[in-house]
């Protein structure tokens, strides 16, 4: 059979990277998940095939099970046609177009004699194209009647979903035609997960990246955006709903529309910020920047204190002289009216160093600010030294505001003088990166990529430092939130897993996974 070895293990072929917001897998998510909590325990795997053969999806059961599997390479990203891995419940069926059920010695390779399997099409309700093929394996001596049914039903449940999505794309279109009219000349695009829809004026002014920093802002962001031009537009959202998946339609009114002005453009966030430094500049009033490492909170202190020659502090230096001196530094600082005093890194103080700074800060009269992490990571001391401070600015980490991302890197480029840019396919794999170090992570990578070429374009073969951490899985919007909350309760209950599981009401399994998911330690 196609020169194959009985002997051979069904290996040693190449393994593709499975892109996870693909219509089959969105209509499938939900079957799979359901099957893979029926058969939890069990010497069973689920497994899902495309139309092109390639395994993008496996639930595993039982640790044997995955583990025999993975010894035969099945693994997601696998091409499983009959010409690599011989007679099979999921080549098979899909070259046949019916169920089949492929028992033991069935197999052409020796080493998946061990197995039974049962295979389903997955045809498209609408178009009658087989989209690909679920299967249930399990080692010979488990085979049992049920089986065959529970993978019917689940075939025939994503083939009703496929038919739900092409449902949601008419749907998506008829929202997308009716933006235009309400419109008149607005630029209109409609943008789903394997699909954009531009009107011509969209056409004419947006890019590829601007197609992707918009896709990269998530549903209900609507605000301010910045172009790949450089220009400021305003977007506004609307959701259409379907079973399986939520899809936008963004207007950006036409330039005539906006309200004239100079300067270098800005999002909303970047000028309330300036609004409130400003304010705070005029009246003196203590601010305190919270937001994860990298955000930023450096460069907004330096933009608030300057000129002003500040009496600046770092809770850093802690580690190298006794704290108590430290203390009694910044206390003398506070006794000079007229001298700011800066202190950064606030996060890293013991609460008695800390309540000693609120006690001063509070009887002082000279010009006070901080910068600390995020506000559900601080002890209660730290915390009402924080929450003390008359203005509080609160930096969004990056994988927050991905959206944001082509501006930035413009910003970084022009700063450095660097006479390149980054190919689309180099800017969706940096906007797709959840960016764990925020700008300074940024800021470093787009330099060094910047570095490989004295001119002309930046590929993603550039991206070196990347390689590895983009060969994860990306996290989209609503995970990066999850990720998020998930971070922020366990510092909240000091690593208690039982504890955040309650209170984000979910059982302590779920918990483990998301967090294995998401790559959290702890």
């Amino acid at each position: 059979m196609y020169g194959l070895d009985a002997a051979w293990l069904p290996n040693h072929v190449t393994i593709s990277s499975v892109d996870p917001t693909g219509t089959l897998l969105t209509a499938a998510s939900p079957v799979m998940d359901r099957l893979a909590t029926i058969l939890d325990g069990t010497d069973c795997s689920v497994i899902l095939a495309d139309r092109n053969v390639t395994l993008v999806d496996i639930r595993h059961g039982s640790f044997d099970i995955g583990a025999a599997l993975t010894e035969n390479d099945a693994v997601p990203g696998r091409i499983f046609t009959e010409a690599t891995s011989g007679t099979n419940a999921i080549s098979t069926v899909h070259e046949l177009r019916e169920p089949l059920a492929v028992r033991g010695d069935e197999h052409f390779f020796e080493a998946m004699k061990m197995f039974s399997c049962y295979g389903f099409p997955i045809i498209h309700p609408t178009t009658g194209r087989i989209e690909g093929v679920i299967a249930l394996t399990f080692f010979v001596a488990e085979d049992h009647p049920l089986l065959l049914g529970l993978v019917a039903q689940g075939a025939d449940e994503i083939s009703k979903h496929l038919g739900d999505v092409h449902r949601s794309d008419w749907d998506l279109l008829n929202s997308f035609r009716s933006a235009v009219r309400a419109g008149g000349n607005a630029p209109v695009i409609a943008i789903a997960p394997d699909m954009i829809i531009a009107n011509t004026v969209a056409a004419e002014r947006l890019d590829a990246v601007d197609y992707m920093s918009l896709s990269a802002r998530g549903a209900g962001a609507t605000g301010h955006h910045v172009l790949g031009s450089g220009q400021q537009v305003d977007v506004r959202l609307q959701k259409a709903r379907s079973a399986t998946m939520i899809q936008l339609v963004v207007a950006v009114p036409d330039e005539s529309d906006r309200p004239s002005g100079g300067g270098a453009p800005s999002s909303s966030r970047e000028d309330r910020i300036a609004t409130l430094l400003a304010d705070s500049r005029r009246a003196r009033s203590s601010v305190a920047v919270v937001g994860e490492p990298g955000t930023g909170r450096s460069a907004v202190l330096a933009n608030l204190m300057a000129d002003r020659n500040p009496a600046d502090f770092d809770a850093l230096d802690v580690a190298y002289q006794p704290e108590k001196a430290w203390l009694q530094g910044v206390l003398d600082a506070l006794e000079i009216a007229d001298r700011p005093v800066l202190v950064e890194n606030v996060h890293l103080l013991s609460p008695l160093i800390a309540h000693g700074l609120y006690v001063a800060a509070d009887q002082s009269s000279a010009w006070f600010a901080v910068s600390s992490a995020p506000l559900t990571t601080l002890s209660p001391d730290v915390f009402r030294l924080v929450d003390s401070c008359r203005r509080r600015i609160e930096l969004l980490p990056l994988r927050l505001r991905k959206h944001e991302i082509p501006a930035l890197i413009e910003d970084i480029l022009g700063d450095s003088k660097a006479p390149v840019r980054f190919t689309p396919p180099a800017m969706r794999a940096l906007i797709a990166y959840d960016w764990p170090g925020n700008l300074t992570e940024l800021r470093a990578e787009v330099l060094a990529a910047s570095r490989t070429r004295s001119v002309g374009d930046v590929t993603t073969g550039d991206l070196g430092r990347l390689q590895e951490r983009m060969a994860a899985r990306p996290l989209g919007a609503i995970d990066g939130v999850v990720r998020t909350v998930i971070e922020d309760e366990l510092a909240r209950h000091k690593g208690n897993k039982v504890a955040v599981a309650r209170s984000l009401n979910i059982s302590r399994t779920t918990l483990y996974k998301r967090m294995r998911a998401f790559g959290i330690s702890g």
